[in-house]
């Protein structure tokens, strides 16, 4: 994409970890802040006072925020500040409930929380509740890859921790797991069919795992019925007309125009180099591949 020129009914959306620099972005164009995680709101090595006085000193028009439990956060850090949510999509061509039955496989993501993912998996396993069981970490695969496991997998294990949404165990229950464990307090409206536990308690994890191991033959139609309750819920909720639908309300408002198309966005080594605001204009990039209202 060539050099983008920002005229007064466009809109700036600057994720959570760079707020610092919208003051150094022209005062008469709309800004928006994308927050994906509200725990990390104040955790961007920037002194409270400044992040405070950003979201709150009448440059930011909106707060994006992607659960309840999130916007929640922020309207209690920073009281009238506007604030919308967005539900993400969850792509229903890559995470469903595959026709060929699933087998007795137990997936999780290592990189969340290792050191409580091993320690309830050593617990099961030195009570044997494990027997008969495959356990199948996803690291390193591709969406299509990791999408295939989760098919396949009849139980998922979730180690969200502080999290905007909670992203995995959605993607689970989309594709018919039974998904037990945390919900890092964002993934606590994904789903009223995820087996909770309180935050950090392994041994009630644990305890919630091994029941439905030891009870997935004897008690298959409850088990059933949760995993296909649980995927055609999230299945309906989190779709893509109702994401699109989210963001243009979440911008209703928002700039002149009215009638907004995302044009690019910004990598991570634009911001760590260079005087920002003369260069953000010119590296905007990524070609449009959202079009909203129509566009």
């Amino acid at each position: 994409v060539g050099a983008v020129q920002l005229h007064r009914d466009d809109v700036v959306v600057v994720p959570e970890e760079w707020v610092q620099h919208i003051p150094s972005i022209p005062t008469d164009v709309d800004k928006v802040v994308l927050n994906q995680n509200a725990y990390t709101t104040f955790l961007w090595d920037q002194p409270w006072p400044l992040v405070r006085d950003i979201y709150t000193g009448g440059q930011v028009r909106r707060v994006i925020v992607v659960s309840g439990d999130n916007r929640d956060y922020i309207d209690y850090a920073f009281p009238g500040l506007p604030t919308a949510e967005i539900q993400y999509p969850i792509d229903p061509k890559t995470f469903y409930v595959d026709a060929v039955p699933k087998t007795r496989s137990i997936a999780y993501m290592p990189r969340k929380r290792a050191d409580e993912a091993k320690e309830v998996l050593a617990l099961l396993g030195a009570r044997g509740a494990l027997d008969g069981w495959e356990v199948v970490p996803i690291a390193n695969r591709s969406e299509a890859e990791a999408a295939a496991l989760l098919r396949r997998a009849s139980v998922f294990l979730s180690f969200s921790q502080r999290e905007g949404f909670g992203l995995p165990p959605a993607e689970a229950l989309a594709c018919g797991c039974v998904v037990a464990g945390f919900h890092g307090f964002g993934g606590r409206d994904i789903s009223p069919h995820a087996l909770w536990v309180p935050d950090g308690d392994v041994l009630a994890m644990a305890r919630r795992v091994e029941d439905i191991l030891k009870t997935w033959e004897s008690d298959g139609a409850r088990w059933m019925g949760l995993s296909r309750d649980g995927a055609d819920g999230v299945r309906s909720r989190f779709t893509p007309e109702h994401f699109q639908a989210t963001v243009c309300a979440a911008f209703d408002g928002i700039g002149t125009n009215g009638d907004h198309t995302l044009v690019g966005g910004l990598t991570d080594a634009f911001w760590e180099s260079g005087p920002r605001w003369p260069l953000m204009v010119r590296h905007l990039r990524y070609a449009a591949r959202v079009a909203i209202k129509g566009r």
